[in-house]
C-alpha cells in the first residue's frame, strides 16, 4: 500500500509540474526580449509580439483579437507586470525589441479614428487619422510596485521603425490549450480511483 501511496505522489508531482509550465513567460532571444506568450485575459489565451513598423504595416484590418477597451487594457496590464516583475528588463527597456533607450512604450492598439468619427474597434480604417491603444511604459528601474499603464493616441502612419522608445504589442490568440485546476484535479482523482480499485480486487 506504502509504495502505492508513494507511486501516486510521484504522479501527482510530475502532473502538476508539467501544469507549471502553463504560466505566462517573457520570450527573448540573444539578451533580447521579443515577446511574451501564454497570458491569460479574460478566459483566453494569447501571446504578444515586440514589432517595428508602421500601424497599418503591422496589423492587418482583423489584426486586433480585443472586442473592447477594458480587454486591451487588461492585456497591457497583464503584459506591464510580466515586464516589470523581470529584473533584467525592468533596469534595461532597450532590452526590449524595437526599444534602444532607458524608456519604451509599448502600445496595444484597439481603435483607429478620425476627429469627428467614432472609434472602429478590432480594425484600422485607412480613412483614418489616429490610433488608440493601451500603453505598457518600461523606465529605466522600474519596479513591479510601480504602476505605469495609461492610454495614447498616435498618428495612424508614424512608423516606429525610427522611434526608439515605441513598438507595436502585436497580440494573437495562443493555440496552447491550458489545462483548469479543477479539470486536472478530477482527471487526477479518477486516476487515483482506477489505482485503488485494482489494487483492492489483489
Amino acid at each position: 500500500m506504502q509504495k502505492l501511496i508513494f507511486k501516486l505522489l510521484i504522479t501527482l508531482s510530475i502532473c502538476f509540474s508539467l501544469s507549471a509550465h502553463a504560466v505566462p513567460i517573457l520570450l527573448k532571444h540573444d539578451g533580447t526580449y521579443y515577446g511574451a506568450q501564454g497570458i491569460k485575459i479574460n478566459g483566453s489565451i494569447y501571446n504578444v509580439e515586440f514589432v517595428d513598423g508602421t500601424f497599418i504595416d503591422v496589423f492587418d484590418r482583423s489584426g486586433i483579437p480585443f472586442k473592447d477597451e477594458s480587454e486591451v487594457f487588461l492585456a497591457s496590464s497583464a503584459l506591464h507586470s510580466l515586464i516589470s516583475s523581470d529584473p533584467v528588463l525592468s533596469w534595461n527597456p532597450s532590452l526590449t525589441a524595437g526599444c534602444s533607450s532607458s524608456e519604451c512604450y509599448i502600445l496595444s492598439p484597439i481603435a483607429s479614428y478620425d476627429n469627428e468619427s467614432e472609434y472602429v474597434f478590432g480594425e484600422q480604417n485607412p480613412l483614418h487619422y489616429w490610433v488608440k491603444s493601451a500603453i505598457s511604459y518600461n523606465g529605466e528601474g522600474i519596479g513591479p510596485d510601480v504602476d505605469y499603464e495609461s492610454w495614447g493616441n498616435s498618428y495612424l502612419p508614424a512608423d516606429f521603425t525610427d522611434w526608439e522608445g515605441f513598438v507595436w504589442a502585436r497580440w494573437t490568440f495562443s493555440s496552447a490549450d491550458v489545462p483548469e485546476s479543477s479539470s486536472m484535479a478530477l482527471f487526477l482523482i479518477g486516476s487515483m480511483l482506477v489505482c485503488l480499485r485494482r489494487f483492492i480486487k489483489r
